[in-house]
């Protein structure tokens, strides 16, 4: 009997169009082609072939990444933002407003308050 995978969730379907690849990746593969080719031929006329590969793949390496690179439902663009965002982006300083600490403070001081009384001080010592 033939199956037929259903995603679960309608958003994660995904058209085909290329040897079973989405037409992001397709268009990324294109792109990266046509930039291994003419850095190959270009550099060819100055260094040896064997160099010249290993820099064709090193050139074609940023285009595939950005085509085929996915990360819970991100695209790349989108998780380099998010990296970006989350470390560059300036932090936020928070005030501490501790209730106990204020009451704590403020029982000390009735505290002192009442010694100095009892001891016939003024409070400022004059």
């Amino acid at each position: 009997m033939i199956e037929i995978k259903i995603p679960k969730e309608i958003k994660d379907y995904k058209g085909k169009w290329f040897f079973g690849l989405t037409l992001r990746r397709t268009i990324s593969l294109i792109i990266s082609v046509g930039i291994g080719i003419s850095s190959y031929h270009t550099l060819l006329n100055y260094i040896p072939p064997n160099i010249a590969s290993y820099l064709m793949m090193i050139s074609v390496t940023p285009t595939l990444f950005l085509g085929f690179f996915t990360y819970n439902g991100l695209t790349a663009e989108q998780f380099l933002l998010a990296i970006i965002k989350t470390y560059i982006r300036p932090r936020r300083m928070y005030e501490e407003d501790n209730i106990y600490t204020t009451i704590r403070e403020e029982i000390i001081e009735d505290e002192d308050n009442k010694k100095n009384r009892k001891r016939g001080g003024k409070i400022f010592g004059n």
